[in-house]
């Protein structure tokens, strides 16, 4: 059984639901995202953004958002984070792709562009 404690002081459930509600799509501009993201979860305190650049090419930025306390943060770091930083990311329009199937250990990932429902 898990309890948190402190954090800060919820708003209006009403207004985080329909803010958390709408449907956005993922752009091409890091920044606008990551806005968005952080903007759809300033109320959620376990949530934590992991911002990283690749170490081969520094016009190459990532950002890993999970939730504290249910994602362990040394597994992220070693088997997430280590691996992207290291590793050959190509200069090019299928990053995501030579992500998922170079670099990233996983048998379940998913690419999407869309963000919806609540969260």
């Amino acid at each position: 059984m898990m309890f948190w404690f402190g954090g800060k002081k919820k708003k209006d459930n009403q207004s985080i639901t329909a803010k958390k509600s709408k449907k956005a799509k993922l752009t091409a501009c890091y920044e606008t995202n990551l806005t968005c993201l952080k903007a759809i979860f300033q109320d959620d305190d376990p949530i934590q953004f992991r911002e990283f650049k690749s170490s081969n090419n520094n016009k190459i930025r990532f950002c890993v958002i999970y939730c504290d306390g249910l994602a362990d943060s040394a597994i992220i770091d070693e088997h997430i984070i280590k691996p992207v930083m290291l590793d050959y990311i190509p200069d090019d329009t299928k990053i995501i792709d030579s992500l998922i199937m170079q670099v990233i250990q996983t048998d379940s990932a998913k690419k999407s562009q869309l963000f919806s429902g609540n969260y």
